[in-house]
């Protein structure tokens, strides 16, 4: 697992690690790489690639988040929402 720490849920999610794990322990390499950079690009390129796992392991597109609901705390609630549905899938 990845450790939450001192951090707020928002930060622990902010750069995709946590979710990209989640969808490999579901189906190892299903997210290819997980970059652990704190470059902003590379937190998108961590959201995009869970977001192809999530469209891999049969999600729909309408229980999806958009990278900016994530990356901009825009909607955390979606992309937990996001999270708990992949967790069903398991």
């Amino acid at each position: 697992g990845e450790p939450r720490g001192e951090r707020g849920v928002e930060e622990w999610l902010l750069d995709g690690v946590v979710l990209c794990k989640a969808a490999n322990a579901i189906r190892p390499g299903v997210v290819p790489r997980v970059h652990r950079s704190q470059e902003t690009f590379r937190h998108r390129d961590n959201a995009e690639g869970f977001l192809n796992a999530c469209r891999s392991l049969g999600m729909r597109h309408v229980d999806l988040f958009r990278p900016g609901d994530l990356l901009e705390a825009q909607d955390l609630g979606a992309v937990l929402r996001c999270a708990c549905l992949l967790g069903a899938l398991a």
